[in-house]
Formats: C-alpha cells, structure tokens, sequence
C-alpha cells in the first residue's frame, strides 16, 4: 500500500533510489518489535515533527522519525530529470493518492480535477486536504528528489572516509605527476621533429594557454599538427603509448579500489518542512497547477469530520518548530474516533490472512467500492484493535485463532448453493503462495537461503538476453531485492509482483503459460532441482528415504506408498532415458533433478490449501 519502489518511476530512464531501502528496513522492524500501529502511522506521516528541533545523527530515534517519513517519499517523481510544475503537482498528486489509499480507504485523486462523481469529496476538500501535506510539497520552492537526501553519516565514519580518501589522492597525484611526466617527453620528441630554426617558438606556443595564442603561434601550431599540449596527450596516451597507458591504466583500478574502501555515506530519503515555509494553498482549475484560483485552510475530509468533535488542523503549531500540520493530523487519525483509520488497517490484515477482505477492494470503502460482508464483525475488531492498544500480534492471534480461519477449503454443497464465490466466509479459500514467498520457497529447499535482515538491496540489472536477472548469485530474501518499476526480477514478475504505480491495493493472482514455463526451463528453476536432487541424495543412498525426505522438504508430509510408487517408477524411467542421451553425467542425478523439478513445479507446492 505504500507503494515501496527504489526507483523513480520515469520509464526508461527509472532513475534510482539508492537510500530508499531504509524505509523498507524501518518498516520490518516496526514489524518485528510489534511497534503500535497509531504509532507507526504517526512517524511516517510526520516523523521530523516529532523531532521537534535539530536533527542529531548519533540519535537512533532521529534516524528512525526520518526514515519513517520516506513514506511520503516512495509516490513515482520525476522532477530529477523533469523539473516542470506539472511533474511537481504530478508527484504530489501521487503521493496523496497513496495516503488516502492506505490510511482513508479512499481514492479522493479524482477531486483534483472536479467533485469527486461517487463520494462525497469537493474539488475543495481535496485541496484543503492537500493543504496538510503543502508546507513539506512546496510547488514553487521544490526540492527534487536529490537535494531532498539528509546526509545522517556520523562523525567515525566521516573521518575514516577522509583518511581513506587522503591516501587515494596522495596515490593519485603521483601517478598524475609520472603521467605528465611522461606525456611531457611525449612531447619534446615530437618537437625534435620540428626544424631548429622553429623550434623554440612552436615550445612556445604549445606551452601558451589556446585563449592567450597569437596568430603566429597558432599558424606553428597549425603548420607542426603533431605537437600537441601535454594534457591533450594525456587524453590520447592509448594511441600515443599504448603499453605506457595500460600501466597508468592498471595503476588508476588499484587507487580506484582504495577509494571502494570507504564506508558509504549515511542518507535518509526523507520528509521535513521550514516553519519558514508557510506556502498559501489554493484550488487549482480543473487541476491545472498554472491556474491557481482561492486561498484554502487545511482540513480533514468533511464528510470523515462528522459524528466526531470539532477537529482543526492548525496552519501554525506554536508548539513545534514546523508547521505541525501533518503532525496534528496524524493524531486525529489515530485518536481513536475516526471512522476509516483502523477499519482500513484490520480489513488489510483480514484480506492477507484470507484472500479476501470484509470489504473486498481494501483500497476503496466509497460508494464506488463493495460494501463490508460483515460489517458488524469490522466494526468489532477495529474497536477491539484500537482498545488495545493498536496491537498487531494481538489482532494476528484473534484471526488465526478463529473457527473462521481454521476452516478447510473443502466445498459442501449447501454452502455452494447460498454462496459459490465465498463472499461470506463459509470455507478456506486456496491461496497461492506470493511472488516472493515462492522465490523464497525454493531458495530454502535448496539450501541457498540467506536469512540476515536489513541493509542495502541486492540490485537486478539485464543479462546478455535482457532478462532482469540479480546482479550476483545471491540467496537473500526476495523482500530485499532491488524493486524497480521498470525492471522487475524475472521471476517475482512471472508470478504477479504488483507495479507500484504508484501503488497496489490488491495482489492479482494469475495462471499463465509462462509461470509454467519456468518451471519448465528457467536456468534458476534447473539450478534450484539439481541443488535440491544433490542435497537428498547426500543424505541417504536409499531411494525410498530420498523420497521421503524430498517430500518432507516440499510438502511437510511424508508421501503416500501410492505417491512412492509413482516417483519410483517416473525416476527409473527418467533415469534409463537420460542414461542413453548424456553419457558425462550421472543420470540417477539427473532423473532426481527431474522429479524435484516436477514437483516444486506442482500446485501442491505453490498453494495454501
């Protein structure tokens, strides 16, 4: 919902978001330490008011409020490279869209323009809305996405790049002084191939900065081509001195190796406002930013401000050194009285858990979207999450808990009859794994599974064929690699990785040829069979415990003597027939790869029952 993405969003030239992994980091362990969840909405909506004066980088609490407000900073921009009004409103239109997605259950992006068609929502509640989030967004003092960067690198760090870089440049300038060395006898020999009589006037004229030449010197130079200043030489040394340029070459990796050694700089993709900065917020005609029409106060939504008390967000917090406006809205969000904040969160938690929410599309609770199935049951949990603190491994413990979830997918037809599509719950629905949790799946049954946490992601980039591919082979997480808008890993796309445009409300589920063609053929899918065949087959020698160990390690169940037979006669079969077409490998190796393929390719490995 929060449209995590580590690029910019601007097609084929997605630029890069090389720091927005700290918002994805702060996130799991908001997670982890089961951080309240009206206290994590609070950080990332205003995490730098919290801060409330100067930022202190050897503050781990700062590091966090900053990297929480990367939540506002993950919408698609692409003013680093575009840097119109147009692209400025264009990604802070996005960014609402996410806010009230995620938080409001409401698509309000349609009241930019005009009144919203279904709900209640103006042209002018969307700015005064808008007006809450202007003085971090200012349209006329931007700030692309570059210049926003917080640099948060503590002092130990700093000094240790610093010496590193000394060393660096202390190599660097002795191999500048030889090269112009070098490039300076360069030179006099090609002077030696001038006649005496000009010789010394041409030195001359070569020496002479090109702005300072007078025409006789440049007629010399023009007359005696080959003499060339020394740093035109050293441009051209490869052509000059081919064999001198290959050692300056290899010298310049080992200084450019030293410099790798640094520590990385420490950068947050953060959110924060002036209190200086107090932009008037107006309704633009029809959306157009250049047509700018009357001055508006923030607000919350109207029609979200009724049966509550009288709410105001000021324009001005005294108390704070920002303007607090999103500070203070975000605590009416999370009071307790406002009707959509915990209905949306628990339907969210409700849908992952079951496929489905209590409101189906969990991104849109308007008229537009499908009422609750069982709005009592929403209306309970919210209050009941909210009385307890916001307690997310609480609310997790009373759904799984519940006769509901352990329900089995089994149909019965009376329930089929009054309910074929499962609205109201009365079975299990079958769910397949996620992209992630199938890449992942399979990296622990091979045994390549890294399981540390955090830190930078592991960038995709294209292979010699074009196919988004890892940049190394590597075992983490697929929660920890690089998303790219524009590149998505090959397999978290075959199998339904959402596109954070700008972001997703609900995973869709496909089956396509080209999930089985995967399994089928993909060079990782036959990596992962034979990693797998090799590690059963290392642990015992007997074909019947291979099987049931292989099973184990697929379905968590043994195999029935009917499965046991099927695999034994498939492998010997496989076996014979790969003996007589690859006469390097073994082909009881091969025959087992075979049957690891066809089974992690099976449904019974992909889904939930």
């Amino acid at each position: 919902m929060a449209g995590f993405a580590e690029t910019e969003g601007a097609g084929l030239q997605d630029a890069k978001r090389p720091h927005a992994w700290r918002y994805r980091d702060y996130v799991i362990n908001s997670f982890n330490a089961n951080k309240p969840i009206d206290q994590f909405i609070v950080e990332q909506l205003a995490g730098d008011e919290l801060i409330n004066g100067s930022i202190d980088k050897n503050n781990s609490k700062h590091l966090e409020f900053l990297s929480a407000t990367s939540f506002l900073r993950m919408a698609p921009d692409t003013t680093q490279r575009n840097n119109t009004l147009a692209e400025r409103n264009n990604a802070i239109a996005e960014t609402l869209k996410i806010v009230s997605q995620s938080l409001l259950g409401l698509t309000i992006g349609c009241a930019q323009c005009h009144d919203h068609k279904y709900d209640p929502i103006s042209i002018d509640d969307y700015y005064r809305f808008r007006a809450i989030f202007d003085p971090a967004f200012p349209l006329n003092q931007w700030q692309t996405p570059n210049s926003r960067l917080i640099d948060v690198t503590n002092q130990e760090v700093m000094e240790e790049r610093a010496k590193i870089e000394s060393e660096a440049k202390a190599l660097e300038d002795d191999l500048i002084s030889r090269r112009n060395a070098h490039c300076q006898k360069i030179q006099e020999l090609k002077l030696e191939t001038v006649p005496e009589e000009e010789r010394d006037a041409t030195r001359q004229a070569v020496l002479t900065k090109p702005e300072n030449r007078n025409e006789k010197q440049k007629a010399l130079l023009l007359k005696h081509p080959r003499v060339k200043p020394v740093n035109f030489i050293v441009g051209l040394l490869v052509e000059y001195d081919g064999k001198a340029f290959a050692k300056f070459k290899e010298e310049q990796k080992k200084i450019d190796a030293v410099r790798n050694q640094k520590p990385p700089l420490s950068r947050i993709r953060a959110t924060i406002e002036s209190k200086n900065l107090q932009p008037v917020s107006r309704i633009f005609f029809r959306g157009n930013p250049e047509s700018p029409k009357e001055a508006v106060k923030p607000s919350e939504i109207i029609a979200l401000k009724q049966h509550r008390k009288e709410l105001i967000v000021p324009e001005n917090d005294d108390q704070i050194v920002t303007t607090g406006r999103r500070l203070n809205y975000a605590r009416q969000l999370t009071d307790g009285s406002h009707p959509m904040t915990a209905r949306v969160f628990v339907n969210r938690i409700w849908m992952n858990h079951f496929g489905n929410g209590i409101v189906r599309n969990r991104g849109d609770f308007g008229i537009a979207g499908e009422k609750p199935i069982h709005q009592d049951l929403l209306d309970w949990l919210a209050n009941d999450f909210v009385m307890h603190g916001w307690d997310l491994k609480r609310l997790h413990k009373i759904i799984v808990s519940s006769k509901t979830y352990k329900q089995s997918s089994t149909r019965k037809p009376t329930i089929e009859k009054i309910d074929p599509d499962n609205h109201l719950f009365g079975r299990s629905n079958m769910k397949r794994l996620e992209a992630e949790a199938i890449r992942d799946s399979l990296l622990m049954i091979s045994g390549k599974l890294d399981p540390s946490i955090g830190g930078p992601s592991i960038p995709v980039t294209e292979n010699n064929e074009g196919k988004p591919v890892l940049s190394s082979e590597n075992g983490r997480r697929s929660i920890f690699v690089q998303v790219q808008r524009r590149l998505p890993l090959n397999i978290l796309a075959t199998f339904d990785q959402p596109v954070m445009t700008p972001n997703c409300n609900k995973r869709k589920h496909t089956t396509v040829a080209t999930q089985a063609l995967w399994f089928m053929n993909d060079n990782e899918s036959l990596k992962i069979s034979e990693a797998l065949a090799k590690s059963i087959m290392t642990e015992s020698t007997d074909l019947t415990k291979q099987l049931n160990l292989l099973f184990i390690k697929l379905f968590a169940k043994k195999p029935t003597p009917e499965e046991i037979h099927s695999c034994i006669d498939y492998f010997h079969a496989q076996s014979e027939r790969l003996a007589k077409q690859n006469a390097e490998k073994n082909p009881d190796h091969l025959a087992m790869a075979s049957l690891c393929q066809a089974l992690f390719a099976s449904n019974r490995f992909l889904f939930v029952d």
